[in-house]
């Protein structure tokens, strides 16, 4: 990494706020060349992530084939989003990231999410959106499933 490139992280870094800040200056260092860096920078992401979504995020960010590409540790934040979801949504949205492509795709784990989602679920909108997340072809793509909720 250039040193342009390093003051111009460094100065982002510093600016940073949200999970969301550091996991795009975690990506930027990944692709300047500096992977354990971006690690270090994703780790403070995950120390910072206010709620189930900035983890999903922070996972994503991780395990995706263009980044890190790391899943078992895409996996254990994602875990750290099921302990932090309180509503149908939030476990929704762990599931959609655990069965993206560019996510952990990881249809147990995202099956799983889905049913705590469906536990949690109190009214008509949010098992209907549960059952278009699980018949969407990005997430399980699973009608028949998605016909039954």
């Amino acid at each position: 990494m250039d040193q342009d490139t390093l003051d111009e992280l460094k100065m982002e870094l510093s600016n940073a706020e949200a999970a969301c800040d550091y996991c795009d200056i975690a990506a930027n260092a990944f692709d300047a060349g500096d992977a354990n860096w971006a690690r270090e920078i994703f780790q403070k992401a995950v120390g910072i992530a206010e709620d189930a979504r900035d983890l999903c995020h922070v996972a994503e960010s991780v395990a995706n084939e263009a980044g890190l590409n790391d899943k078992k540790w895409a996996r254990e934040i994602l875990q750290k989003a099921l302990g932090n979801a309180k509503v149908s949504i939030d476990f929704q949205e762990i599931a959609e990231c655990a069965a993206k492509k560019e996510g952990l795709s990881d249809k147990k784990f995202a099956q799983d999410a889905y049913l705590k989602a469906l536990n949690k679920a109190k009214d008509h909108f949010e098992f209907c959106s549960i059952a278009e997340s699980i018949a969407n072809e990005k997430y399980l793509n699973d009608k028949k499933l998605a016909n039954m909720i």
